[in-house]
């Protein structure tokens, strides 16, 4: 047992020699790039970000690679740090090799690693930084001659999250400077077409007149994409058509009638009648809403299968599904509510009977924290 201790004595002391001797010679490293990196983080991170985004302007073409690999050098940031800003930065239109260039030589070196990798000797800290300078220019060039490696699902998906985070940090910074005296910020609406837009812009239009500093955020989409963001904190509020999922949304239905119909060419033969009925529209080429919800209903009014109709094209905005019905590819079946049936002159609008009717709401999550202004601009739809 004595025997044993006393190996273990030993053992101990030549570690704590050499950890003490290691220490002794790194500490002084150790303590310079600490403080090294704080001040960079403190006083220069934004500077150094912000020169990267005054090179999205800029027209250096390849070239750009070489000052992205500098500034990822010089950027504190780590790599779960790099990702979001990263996301930023290409929202923003940077190029893409000069993106990858940054990512690379940010996640490989930062100034404290200079400082730690000079402990080792000047011939570990030059192979340090070549090496990671070489790797971002690598990479600049790889996306630059479209050989960059494509993103797997679970890469798309850590993208989008990225740029859910994103999002949502700009929306929490707009939240906490909105909480002032005076009532002002962003109310964020995501919205379909439909003739309740006109409810929602009049009652948009009188809350600004009695709030003139806060502005609004309009989203154009489907449905599910709308209620999606609202879920997500990345909308506010959203016009959309019923059903909606009650255990989610708090919502007003507004008292405008939504009536289906088909949009056509003037020259259409069925533009002579005044109304359609389902029998009438199926012998010919239909293009149907892509939301899932919409389509099962109409399939249902028609008493068919999706396969025997004959559908060259879905579409979300129907402004996109007049230019095709416009270039005579077909009628679309839509609500008398989107604007792009009254836009042009060459098109009619003939409604389905007997009449399909829905409704349009105003929804947003339950129990949601909004900010001041949406706070108040939800009261106004609730009252209105």
């Amino acid at each position: 047992m004595n025997e044993i201790l006393d190996i273990l004595h030993r053992e101990f002391v030549y570690i704590w020699y050499y950890f003490d001797l290691q220490l002794r010679q790194i500490f002084g490293y150790w303590i310079l790039g600490i403080l090294l990196g704080s001040c960079i983080s403190v006083f220069l991170k934004d500077k150094i970000h912000g020169l990267l985004r005054t090179m999205s302007q800029s027209r250096m073409g390849l070239l750009g690679i070489v000052p992205a690999n500098l500034l990822g050098i010089a950027s504190p940031l780590c790599m779960y740090g790099t990702i979001p800003l990263a996301a930023s930065f290409s929202r923003s239109g940077m190029r893409d090799e000069w993106l990858a260039s940054f990512m690379m030589c940010s996640i490989l070196l930062n100034p404290q690693l200079i400082i730690y990798s000079t402990a080792l000797g000047t011939a570990a800290l030059a192979v340090r930084i070549v090496t990671c300078f070489l790797c971002g220019i690598a990479a600049g060039l790889l996306i630059r001659g479209k050989r960059c490696v494509t993103l797997t699902e679970e890469g798309l998906l850590f993208k989008q999250q990225a740029e859910t985070i994103v999002e949502l940090a700009d929306k929490l910074e707009h939240t906490f400077t909105d909480q002032k005296d005076v009532i002002c910020g962003t109310v964020r609406i995501g919205a379909t077409e439909a003739v309740g837009g006109r409810t929602l812009a009049a009652c948009m239009k009188e809350f600004r007149e009695k709030y003139p500093d806060v502005q609004f955020d309009l989203y154009n989409g489907m449905a599910d994409n709308i209620k999606e963001m609202i879920e997500h904190g990345l909308l506010d509020l959203g016009l959309v058509m019923e059903p909606i999922d009650t255990a989610k949304f708090e919502y007003v239905r507004l008292p405008q009638k939504e009536t289906w119909g088909i949009l056509m060419r003037q020259d259409h033969e069925l533009a002579q009648n005044e109304t359609v009925t389902t029998e009438d529209i199926r012998k010919y080429p239909l293009i149907m809403p892509g939301r899932e919800n919409a389509k099962e209903q109409i399939l249902h009014w028609m008493q068919c299968e999706e396969w025997q109709l004959n559908i060259p094209a879905y579409y979300n905005i129907l402004s996109n599904a007049a230019l095709l019905v416009e270039a005579g590819m077909g009628c679309a079946v839509c609500l008398d509510g989107a604007l792009a049936i009254h836009a042009d002159p060459k098109l009619c609008f003939r409604q389905i009977v007997p009449a399909h009717i829905t409704r349009s709401v105003i929804l947003w999550k339950k129990n949601h924290l909004f900010s001041q202004a949406a706070s108040l601009f939800v009261q106004t739809i609730q009252e209105s």
